[in-house]
Order: C-alpha cells, then sequence, then structure tokens
C-alpha cells in the first residue's frame, strides 16, 4: 500500500505549531508516572508503528530519546507522525534531541536527501545521480519502492529548513520519577548535576558544537573498560565514560539510573553495571551484519 504524502504548507503549519509546544518546554522535562522510553528510530517506519500500537494500549507517556531522522528510508514520515501526536497529546508524547538532529548531519545521512528527493520524477534516476554514496543508494532504493511518486506532493528546502528549525527546540533530557535520568548519548564531565542542563543550555541550538555540554550529552558512550572517569571518544564528539562515573552522578543526583540511546545494541537493550544504565535502541534490522533486535 502506498504511504501518502502530505501537502507541503500543511506541514510546515504542523511544524510552526509542535515548535511552539516544544519552546516552552524546559531542557530537562520532569514527567512522573508511567513512562515508555524508546530508543533511536532512524527512519524505521514499521518499528515506529509497532511501537505506537504497543503503547495505544496502555495510558503511559512516551518518551523518545532522539534520533528519530536519518539513515532509514521514512524519516519524514516517522518525524512527521511524531510531531502530530506531540500537537494533539503534549501531554503524553514527548521528544528530546539526539546528535542526528542537526542540519550537519541531517545533510549528510539522508534526511535533506529524503525531503528534496521528493522533487524528482518516479524515473528511478534519482538514487543514481550520486553513485559514489552508497548510504545514499540504499536510502533511495526504499523510500521509491515504498512511495506512489505519481501522488506525492514535490517538497523544498523551505520544508526541511522548517524540520531544522523545529529539531533547535528541543528538549535535550528527561528525569523520569525523580529517579532515572534519559539522554540521548550519556554524560560529561561538564555535566555535575541535572539542573546544569536548564542553567548552562540556552535553545534554540543550531549546531552541538556551540555548546561542549550539549554536544557531550548527545555524543557520549559507556565504557565499563577504560581505567579514567572520562576518556576520548573514537566518535570524534563526547567521551567514553565508566562505571565510577556512573555511579558518581547517580549519587551527586540522588538517582538511581540512566536510560539513554545512541548505541545500536544486537538484543534491542543493554544492561551496563548492574542495571545502573542501560541502553536501548528501537530499529530492528539497522545493522545489516548482525540483524539486530529493536526495544
Amino acid at each position: 500500500i502506498p504511504i501518502p504524502s502530505f501537502d507541503e504548507d500543511l506541514l510546515i503549519d504542523l511544524c510552526a505549531e509542535v515548535q511552539q509546544i516544544f519552546s516552552k518546554e524546559n531542557n530537562l522535562l520532569h514527567l512522573n508516572g508511567d513512562v515508555t522510553v524508546v530508543g533511536d528510530i532512524h527512519g524505521s517506519f514499521h518499528d515506529l508503528l509497532r511501537i505506537l500500537n504497543f503503547v495505544s494500549k496502555s495510558e503511559s507517556k512516551v518518551l523518545f530519546l532522539g534520533d528519530i531522522v536519518d539513515r532509514g528510508e521514512f524519516s519524514l514520515e516517522c518525524i512527521t507522525i511524531l510531531f502530530a501526536l506531540k500537537t494533539v497529546y503534549p501531554d503524553r508524547y514527548y521528544i528530546v534531541r539526539g546528535n542526528h538532529e542537526f542540519d550537519s548531519l541531517c545533510s549528510k545521512y539522508g534526511f535533506k536527501n529524503e525531503i528534496l528527493c521528493m522533487k524528482k520524477s518516479q524515473s528511478l534516476i534519482l538514487h543514481h545521480e550520486n553513485t559514489e554514496d552508497s548510504d545514499n543508494d540504499q536510502i533511495f532504493d526504499g523510500y521509491l519502492e515504498y512511495h506512489n511518486f505519481p501522488y506525492c506532493y514535490k517538497y523544498t528546502e523551505k520544508l526541511y529548513n522548517t524540520f531544522i528549525r523545529v529539531f533547535s527546540y528541543l528538549p535535550i533530557a528527561a528525569l523520569v520519577n525523580k529517579t532515572t535520568f534519559c539522554i540521548h548519548g550519556g554524560l560529561s564531565p561538564k555535566l555535575s548535576h541535572v539542573s546544569d542542563i536548564d542553567e548552562l543550555i540556552q535553545r534554540p541550538i543550531n549546531s552541538f558544537e556551540s555548546n561542549q555540554l550539549l554536544s557531550d550529552l548527545l555524543w557520549s558512550d559507556p565504557s565499563p573498560k577504560i581505567i579514567a572517569l572520562y576518556d576520548q571518544n573514537p566518535r570524534g564528539q563526547g567521551f567514553l565514560f565508566n562505571n565510577e562515573s556512573i555511579a558518581n552522578f547517580l549519587r551527586n543526583n540522588s538517582l538511581t539510573r540512566i536510560i539513554r540511546a545512541h548505541q545500536c545494541v544486537n538484543k534491542g537493550y543493554q544492561v551496563i553495571n548492574g542495571g545502573k544504565c542501560l541502553t536501548i535502541f528501537s530499529s530492528s534490522s539497522y545493522d545489516k551484519l548482525t540483524n539486530n533486535s529493536s526495544s
């Protein structure tokens, strides 16, 4: 069944409305009650629908830990659905920012091309225009297969820039039931107390490199094997942080655990440091070599 598209002006209006909602939320969300936490989606439409079907059977709030877009074939559909849900149910659906919700990554890993490729015809020449970029080839192959191009609207850079503008207002982290710290990436040596997130980061933010604390929060990864509290991250951004740094952060903030996303883990989740840190990843078959599950 072809996936429908929507008029560009309608999507721009949706972005304007949801931006107002995000702009009124704090950098650090405070959520109470039952909360379902979701990891990276990365344009995986079927995983998003599976998750939404699951949460529809309960009254829990839903927290998405960023990286909704890029890499997968249906980033536009995924972000549109979540923005629509946020607009209609602002006190149930929450989204914090991932490292991919920036122009510097969206321009490279698929979201921008996915929007602009709607300007093309169904000639299938699209994915041959950049033959050296195998990642984009795969994105466009899947996109062309499932979209009914004769009935698709033609989108422009104005729509892409509008989404990027909304991303700049996304909250950064969440505190759930005063016990659980939820973030896309991880910890930072610049983060002593969770209140620092509200005090030291001012939105809108167009580049993660403009704020070192933000960059660390979105890019860092746990690494129990390192000796130092924090060490260089092979990603080139953020830090690796060990079990001791996790324990120190939790103790200093009277918290019990960290839930984060950012890394593809084979079973969809990974328990670290006796449950004090949990990695979740919600895009299945993201790694074609391991055919990973999702949570």
